[in-house]
């Protein structure tokens, strides 16, 4: 079995860009998005395999556009907290590996 990554998940669902995927997800779960970001609250997205993974506070976990994806698809959603810690606001991702090799 595959792995999800950002890429097949917007494939599989027919959409355009990793926030249609996580718009998706949170109707699926019953969660509202606020079309804001909490720039104040960054989340980092570590290597897995193929694909890059962000695991929230909540302990809830979700694929993320990788560091090569536009800046606007670089954001995180939890869909199981919902980002309650940022009143559903949009999180931006900070990418580990990138981080420590310009560090």
């Amino acid at each position: 079995m595959q792995r999800a990554t950002m890429e097949s998940l917007k494939q599989r669902m027919r959409v355009q860009s990793a926030r249609d995927v996580f718009r998706r997800l949170a109707r699926y779960t019953h969660q509202r998005i606020v079309d804001e970001i909490a720039a104040d609250a960054p989340i980092a997205a570590q290597r897995d395999g193929g694909r890059w993974v962000a695991v929230c506070e909540c302990g809830g976990a979700e694929v993320v556009a990788g560091p090569d994806a536009p800046d606007d698809e670089q954001v995180f959603f939890c869909c199981s907290c919902g980002n309650a810690s940022v009143g559903g606001r949009w999180r931006p991702v900070v990418y580990e590996e990138v981080r420590d090799a310009v560090e």
